[in-house]
């Protein structure tokens, strides 16, 4: 019975996501903000022998990423180090993953000729690779929360078609994936199924089979194994820690009720994080539930509803939109190729608006040079012809869209951005001093210990004092920019980093005195009054 519901061109797919991804996995950096906090919270809980409980800078309760990522996290420290790419290889896995779970969703709705294409077509969401390439538990929560969903829609069709039938699937799978999904990212998932499903049976006007759906049982089964990880919480950190626990979770559902963005924020969000897939796709959406909405497959409106239920969650919840928005858009290009299929290539107005979308990209290569003097990055030869990549794909996507079909131009442009995400992996190396102050902290640790030197100040850097995880004998000192060049901090190696030099451009002219370096958008500051220093260029 599985075998019947597996295409090759799906898992060949998801396979070319995974291989695309390994050098932009192995080159990153991690960045200053939050990713590499992870993993010095792990490293501390480890030195510690703590598994359900974990500190923020050593002493403030932790609570905002449930344990599984975090365990995530550990095993990653424990196996590289301060290195990351084992969380951004779980991210990668989690995303081919989603492709072949929303496959077997859809494939009763797709032609077998179309199922591949559908699944190619996912690959040209720009935010599918930026939610992959980014150290967070929002994609293997999504993997979880899609499984447990496929279920919970499999048993709303059966269910909204004779209420009286006895139905077994899903009764193990839908509680144990919606609770993986909760202690990997949170809240947001289990309320995102909680209201998509009655969400559909609304529209199917069935909702007092609500719990035939989502039973009791499943309910009671995850509240007893949050109640049995409260005990564990409780048994490492005390009421202290349940009660944060508790206030986090209350927090994430309740806490900015109706202080969500506007629906203009999300209609450019689905152009400008899903180019150029995002309006062509909600035209689909809509032209699909005005033709359909008499006899709509439960499958359809599980398309068109999840992206409905995400931006309804993210506008009652506290969660950043941003964490929200990847629900809303791992649907679409299954929702354009199914209208398309219904509708054939018939449709001109879907074809303007994915030329709308891809006609950017065409310029992006000839742009690039008239800002490459000010973006050093953009002379770097992979970065080049990613952009050179992009353009020329683009360009004969759009010939594809007017002269053959708009999947065979989606489908195109999906290749030139495997082709840009696979050369920037290479780019990285160059990137990295832009995006991350790791070359710049390993730098200074070298200067430091050759110097035996054991305190560095650090200003403008997000999170400085997960620093420690590179070297934890060393005293990473967050300092305000009047204090970095300092009697403070006269007997250190300084740092500093992007945002105090946004705020304070007069720390560039350091740049003079010797031994000053400036790595990517960071400084590095030797030891001294700088001003007492002699010049670089005085002989």
């Amino acid at each position: 019975m599985i075998k019947e519901h597996i295409n090759r061109q799906v898992i060949i797919t998801a396979l070319i996501l995974i291989v695309i991804s390994i050098p932009m996995i192995w080159f990153r950096d991690l960045g200053a903000h939050h990713e590499i906090s992870y993993l010095a919270i792990a490293s501390d809980a480890m030195h510690d022998g703590r598994f359900f409980t974990f500190f923020r800078e050593g002493q403030h309760p932790f609570t905002e990423i449930p344990p599984l990522y975090m365990w995530l996290s550990m095993l990653d420290y424990a196996l590289e180090g301060a290195r990351g790419n084992l969380l951004l290889a779980v991210n990668a896995v989690s995303a081919a993953c989603c492709i072949v779970i929303l496959d077997t969703t859809f494939s009763s709705l797709l032609q077998k000729n179309m199922r591949g294409r559908a699944a190619f077509c996912m690959l040209s969401m720009p935010f599918l690779f930026f939610s992959i390439y980014i150290v967070s538990p929002i994609v293997p929560g999504m993997m979880f929360a899609l499984i447990s969903m496929s279920f919970l829609t499999y048993r709303v069709h059966i269910f909204s078609e004779n209420s009286d039938i006895e139905c077994k699937r899903g009764n193990i799978a839908v509680p144990l994936f919606t609770f993986l999904a909760f202690y990997t990212s949170g809240a947001a998932p289990v309320l995102i199924e909680l209201i998509l499903v009655m969400f559909m049976l609304l529209v199917k006007k069935k909702a007092s089979i609500y719990f035939r759906i989502f039973t009791i049982r499943y309910i009671l089964i995850l509240l007893g194994v949050y109640l049995l990880n409260l005990v564990l919480v409780w048994y490492e950190g005390r009421w202290l820690f349940v009660s944060a626990n508790l206030n986090t979770v209350a927090e994430q559902i309740f806490g900015g009720v109706f202080e969500g963005h506007t629906i203009f924020y999300y209609l450019f969000s689905f152009w400008y994080l899903s180019l150029p897939l995002g309006f062509c796709a909600i035209y689909a959406f809509i032209r699909t539930l005005i033709k359909e909405r008499a006899e709509m497959h439960t499958k359809v409106q599980f398309a068109i509803l999840l992206p409905l239920t995400a931006i309804f969650v993210s506008y009652i919840s506290s969660y950043r939109s941003e964490y929200i928005l990847i629900y809303a858009v791992v649907t679409l290009p299954f929702l354009f190729v199914y209208y398309i299929q219904k509708q054939g290539a018939r449709d001109r107005i879907i074809k303007w608006l994915l030329l709308l979308g891809i006609v950017p990209f065409i310029f992006l290569f000839a742009v690039s040079f008239f800002v490459r003097s000010e973006y050093v990055i953009l002379q770097n030869v992979f970065v080049v012809s990613a952009l050179l990549f992009v353009a020329l794909f683009s360009a004969l996507a759009i010939f594809k869209v007017i002269n053959a079909s708009p999947i065979d131009g989606l489908s195109v442009f999906a290749s030139s951005i495997l082709i840009m995400s696979f050369l920037l992996g290479f780019a990285m190396m160059d990137i990295n001093p832009y995006i991350s102050p790791m070359k710049a902290i390993k730098t200074t640790l070298a200067l430091s210990n050759k110097e035996k030197v054991d305190k560095i100040c650090v200003s403008g850097v997000n999170d400085s004092w997960a620093m420690k995880v590179f070297n934890p004998e060393v005293d990473f000192m967050q300092v305000s920019p009047a204090l970095i060049n300092s009697e403070h901090c006269d007997s250190s190696y300084r740092i500093v980093g992007r945002k105090t030099l946004r705020n304070h451009p007069e720390f560039m002219e350091l740049l003079k005195y010797k031994g000053t370096l400036q790595i990517g958008d960071s400084l590095l500051l030797p030891p001294g009054n700088l001003k007492k220093l002699p010049l670089k260029n005085k002989k």
